[in-house]
């Protein structure tokens, strides 16, 4: 019986092992190493608590390191105020950097890995945390294996391009791309969402010359891009936003508190670059307007003059700051952009009757992605050279992930000989969005009325 028992353990293990040793023999010559970058909020994060006061009675001052985002067990009503708390940044203005709350420490999940983004919920329950599941689980149906040639460059979406560079980002996606082209002879493939395009163009424009270009990047795959910003990052510095969250957990003053934090937030509020004033609408660059005034992009630092409060100081030197480091100058690579149309997209505020800062606004919006106007996500379109670009109508922000013809046209850059025409059919996803999302169609532009 324990012959049995051992000879039985033996093959297990032997077979394991076997599996493993397989893996490096399994045929990927036809594959390019794929990299994503996740956008805002895009990232699962995780701290560890040493605290020796929190605002609430019902919070933890110690713990050891668990999901802070995106987990909504800790969540809960009067639970938001320790989750706020322990995510929110602090700004020295001495040495111009941010830090954790004191006692509070920070990471990404899991660097590298895929996992992190696949699913922002760990528990796998909710539906919002449903991230880049199927673009992954479609290109390991191709071939593909997960932390092998498919790698994620995870980040702590709160912070801009420069603290980004500071703690180490920028070298650790420069080393991941080197060592993946390295081992598989190839050039990488970059599948980026949302913030993490203009993160991306930082990258591309600062980091790396026109040689290292040249030898690493095949293509960027561009999904939901905000290039110039969105509009719906300054709502969210003046009134809040809760990004879904349901208000019984978190509300759009306490969110307006926690983002205020957060420079990742500046430098998404958008601005026109002077060398391309034409690249936004005349109708929309009048952004926010209130009973005393209104406010053009060509004044928006006068807005966080205007807000603010005694723990709201000193804002619009930072804002200015961070909203440079959003660069749209050409980073000379391939990029094929997929941006979504159709959907009521805000794009200006009225303020008036009272309502500034501590309302919600009548929106008015205009067409886009639900967050991003296409203003915004096209602008490589006419000032970059390499572009090509897919129009996805009535395609949300998020759920532009989840399209199987951007998914399929995706594939065809990552796969050798892969025909998008003759696979679409046979490859399509099980899952098929509805890609209004529950959003009005935009037909003209007009004015929303807030709910609150």
């Amino acid at each position: 019986m324990k012959k049995k028992w051992r000879s039985s353990i033996f093959s297990f293990l032997f077979g394991l092992g076997q599996a493993l040793s397989d893996q490096s023999k399994i045929d990927t010559n036809h594959l390019s190493p794929t990299i994503f970058i996740p956008g805002i909020l895009g990232t699962r994060l995780e701290a560890k608590l040493d605290r020796d006061w929190v605002p609430h009675y019902i919070c933890s001052k110690q713990a050891d390191w668990f999901t802070i985002w995106m987990n909504y067990e800790i969540i809960a009503p009067l639970g938001g105020t320790c989750w706020a708390d322990n995510l929110k940044l602090h700004y020295n203005e001495t040495s111009g950097r941010n830090q954790n709350t004191e006692g509070v420490e920070l990471r990404p999940e899991c660097y590298g890995s895929t996992d992190c983004i696949e699913w922002l919920d760990p528990h796998h329950l909710i539906p919002a945390g449903r991230y880049f599941h199927d673009i992954i689980q479609s290109f390991v149906r191709e071939g593909y294996t997960v932390d092998y040639n498919l790698k994620a460059a995870t980040y702590d979406w709160r912070y801009s391009p420069s603290e980004l560079h500071e703690i180490g980002f920028f070298d650790g996606l420069k080393t991941m791309t080197e060592e993946m082209v390295e081992k598989f002879d190839k050039k990488v493939l970059y599948v980026v969402h949302s913030m993490g395009n203009p993160i991306l163009t930082h990258f591309l424009n600062t980091h790396v010359d026109k040689k290292w270009k040249e030898k690493h990047v095949k293509i960027w795959a561009a999904i939901a891009p905000v290039f110039m910003g969105a509009p719906k990052s300054l709502k969210s510095l003046i009134s809040g936003e809760n990004d879904g969250i349901p208000r019984i957990l978190v509300g759009n003053i306490q969110m307006r508190g926690l983002l205020r934090t957060f420079p990742s937030t500046y430098f998404l509020v958008p601005s026109i670059p002077k060398e391309h004033p034409e690249s936004w609408p005349e109708q929309f660059k009048n952004i926010v307007q209130t009973d005393s005034r209104n406010y053009t992009y060509d004044d928006l630092e006068d807005i966080f003059n205007d807000m603010e409060t005694e723990d709201y100081v000193n804002v619009s030197s930072r804002f200015v700051r961070w909203q440079k480091e959003r660069l749209v100058a050409d980073p000379d690579v391939n990029i094929h952009i997929f941006y979504g149309t159709g959907l009521d997209t805000p794009c200006a505020f009225d303020y008036t009757n009272r309502r500034f800062p501590d309302y919600s606004p009548v929106e008015i919006v205009c067409s886009g992605d639900s967050t991003v106007p296409v203003y915004s996500s096209t602008f490589p379109i006419k000032y970059w050279d390499k572009v090509k670009a897919t129009e996805v109508p009535n395609a949300d922000h998020n759920v532009l992930l989840r399209d199987d013809e951007v998914i399929n046209q995706i594939l065809s850059y990552a796969i050798d000989n892969y025909d998008p025409n003759l696979s679409l059919e046979s490859k399509k996803l099980k899952f098929k969005p509805d890609l209004s999302n529950g959003k009005a169609i935009f037909k003209e532009i007009r004015r929303v009325l807030p709910i609150d």
